[in-house]
């Protein structure tokens, strides 16, 4: 792990971002230490809000998302999805079938994602931001590609545009990128 960085130093880049308009592929925001240097991340954000505070604000998303089956019953989480039902209360109150009802992250607010502690970027690496980190890596084993892939990335899709795009906050809510 780097030892205490100086915030002026530890900086970071948004590489690459593709947010697709009508779902016809993943997610991913890349986040990239140029430097000869580990930069620790933990607990910083990289958002596409004006206001770092108010993006800090909003919960996150469970990091794994997987469908928990209605239990003691005859029907599956691809009945629940057939039949329409996934918006039904009892659904979600529950916590069943996320994954097959497309449940797995918090869609209101701006798009948002929230660092782990312990979060480390080597030097001159990447990290990815991704909706759905399994088939995220999944994608890329057929390629024989590995890259360290975090998420799922929080908030409306809608509110994304590349004219303002993404920035990254640290954990003193100083603007890195």
């Amino acid at each position: 792990l780097p030892e205490s960085q100086d915030p002026s130093k530890a900086t970071v880049e948004i590489k690459n971002a593709y947010v697709p308009a009508n779902g016809e592929y993943m997610t991913s925001i890349e986040v990239h230490n140029p430097h000869d240097f580990a930069v620790d991340v933990s607990g910083w954000v990289v958002t596409n809000s004006k206001n770092v505070t108010s993006a800090r604000q909003y919960p996150k998303s469970k990091s794994y998302c997987s469908d928990v089956e209605p239990k003691q019953s005859d029907y599956s989480c691809k009945d629940i999805v057939a039949w329409g039902s996934c918006e039904q209360g009892s659904v979600k109150k529950k916590g069943i079938c996320r994954k097959s009802c497309g449940d797995c992250r918090l869609r209101s607010g701006p798009l948002r994602f929230t660092l782990a502690a312990g979060t480390v970027i080597p030097s001159k690496s990447s990290l990815f931001i991704t909706d759905d980190v399994v088939a995220y890596r999944k994608s890329l084993r057929q390629h024989n590609m590995f890259q360290h892939a975090v998420g799922p990335v929080d908030g409306d899709l809608k509110t994304y545009s590349k004219k303002d795009g993404f920035a990254v906050y640290n954990d003193l809510n100083q603007k890195v990128f």
